[in-house]
């Protein structure tokens, strides 16, 4: 017996569905957006509907599309993306309400529930799902560098560093459900290395922060510009 399907439950695109569907030009699109494409795929021209006609570009170009979606479902901001891909922000938020609309998944099981459930039919559609389970698992900003998009700020090497040891401290920690001479144990315990370079890490980099502020105390403590009474002796009068 099959279960129905959640009401609750629409597409990303569902203010692009509602357009394609929209036959009655005596009925009135709700959503200032759906109606804005709806005229721009009706004979409306790209300077009246700049950022509807750049946002659909992007829908309709197989690798835009999976790009931006991705970037979408990592979380990132609009003003980020915006800088990424070096377009306007009003372009993003037009993607964003029209083709790619997060705010249909009520919290992450269903956004992991929705990809994993996604067809593999075709080159695109298995680029297009490998993009977005990325972007879950690693974030916007790996997104931007596997795709060379415009990232103009550094990492933070201490974000990297407990990155790289919370990975590679659950790697190690795999082995427990497993026989010690089970391969998927052996593999998990070889990680146990990298755990213990990543905590030198930390921990240098905090001994050496710890050093520059005591360095920085001491010698603000040994600094002493007082001048003694009799020294100033002459200058003084009365």
């Amino acid at each position: 017996m099959l279960l129905p399907k959640p009401k609750s439950l629409k597409s990303p695109s569902w203010r692009l569905d509602e357009c394609l569907a929209h036959t009655d030009s005596t009925k009135k699109l709700v959503c200032p957006y759906t109606a804005k494409l709806y005229a721009y795929l009706n004979g409306g021209s790209e300077s009246d509907y700049p950022s509807i006609a750049e946002s659909y570009l992007l829908y309709y170009l197989p690798q835009s599309r999976a790009i931006l979606s991705s970037l979408l479902l990592s979380g990132c901001d609009t003003v980020t993306i915006a800088n990424y891909i070096q377009t306007e922000e009003d372009v993003i938020v037009a993607y964003s309400k029209l083709f790619f609309d997060v705010s249909v998944f009520p919290n992450k099981l269903v956004i992991k529930d929705y990809v994993d459930s996604l067809p593999e039919t075709s080159p695109y559609a298995k680029n297009y799902k490998a993009l977005l389970r990325a972007a879950l698992s690693l974030g916007s900003r790996y997104i931007a560098w596997k795709m060379s998009l415009s990232v103009d700020t550094d990492l933070d090497i201490n974000d990297v560093h407990s990155s790289i040891l919370e990975d590679s401290y659950w790697r190690a920690r795999e082995h427990k459900p497993f026989n010690i001479d089970d391969p998927r144990a052996r593999e998990s315990k070889s990680w146990t290395p990298q755990v213990l370079r990543a905590v030198d890490a930390i921990s240098g980099s905090r001994s050496e922060a710890e050093l520059s502020v005591e360095t920085l105390r001491l010698k603000l403590v040994k600094t002493d510009s007082t001048i003694s009474k009799a020294v100033l002796q002459d200058d003084i009068k009365g």
